[in-house]
């Protein structure tokens, strides 16, 4: 009976000493312990177009368990623009765990602008006509190319029955989140006998102090007479520029003709930023 009871008090200690070894080998062994990312620059200047070994410089990652990780390091995420051209991109590292560790800092872009559109046609359309700007009409991004696609328009009061001038008001966002908005004037003629009035550009973009010279834009003039279209002195065209190079928005350059027929007139949109 004696020695049945000694075996029992050393079978108890042995499991005891067992549990407890057992649980101090699982502590050891599982790693819950994350990453520590570091950051040696608070802000990162990049251009928009930055490689992926661009936007991790500065950045470093270690380990208790696996040591320098650095190499392991990937951007989880890019933000929507907080200011005119900074983000907030956000890093992350795994250990061989899987224990996740995340870093966040600011991104300057160097180079960044925002949308920008381009008119490669006049919006004057003769009255009873069909008033479309999609074969005219582009916008591009530096960030994601072509955003024509994604343009939309607000139309104010078109009346194409009626001849007059009208307002649509265009709008595109980048994957950044910026967004541009730029208003352009739509012209309904009365006929297509009146004058036509071709430019170099019909929408274009300053930045504030840029020299304007509304004449340059001038390409030709021409208006139909007796089946033919005859050509007309550029001096004759009358500009009507309001465009402040030195104060940021959207101005528009009328260019008006007068021929036998009547007026005929066109505009240049100048975004001034």
């Amino acid at each position: 009976m004696r020695i049945c009871k000694v075996i029992l008090v050393i079978l108890f200690v042995l499991m005891t000493a067992l549990t407890c070894f057992s649980h101090f080998y699982r502590q050891k062994s599982v790693d819950d312990t994350p990453p520590v990312l570091t950051c040696t620059q608070e802000v990162l200047e990049v251009s928009v177009s930055a490689s992926q070994e661009e936007l991790l410089q500065g950045i470093t990652a270690w380990d208790d368990r696996d040591g320098d990780l650095t190499g392991e390091i990937m951007v989880d995420h890019i933000s929507t623009l907080i200011s005119d051209n900074t983000a907030k991109i956000t890093y992350v590292v795994f250990d061989h765990a899987d224990n996740a560790s995340k870093l966040t800092r600011t991104v300057a872009y160097t180079d960044y602008e925002a949308p920008k559109f381009s008119l490669s046609q006049p919006l004057v359309f003769d009255v009873g006509k069909t008033v479309t700007l999609l074969d005219r009409l582009t916008a591009y991004d530096q960030v994601d190319g072509d955003l024509t696609g994604s343009i939309r328009m607000t139309v104010q009061n078109l009346n194409i029955a009626a001849a007059g001038t009208y307002s649509i008001t265009l709008q595109v966002t980048n994957s950044l989140g910026d967004t541009a908005i730029v208003p352009v004037s739509v012209i309904i003629r009365e006929n297509s006998k009146l004058p036509s009035i071709t430019l170099q550009e019909y929408l274009v973009y300053l930045k504030r102090g840029d020299r304007f010279d509304p004449e340059s834009y001038l390409l030709r003039v021409t208006e139909p007479v007796a089946d033919k279209e005859r050509t007309c002195p550029l001096d004759e065209v009358s500009i009507d520029s309001k465009v402040d190079v030195d104060t940021p928005g959207v101005y528009e350059v009328t260019y008006q003709y007068t021929g036998e027929a009547g007026t005929g007139k066109t505009i240049l949109t100048v975004v001034v930023a």
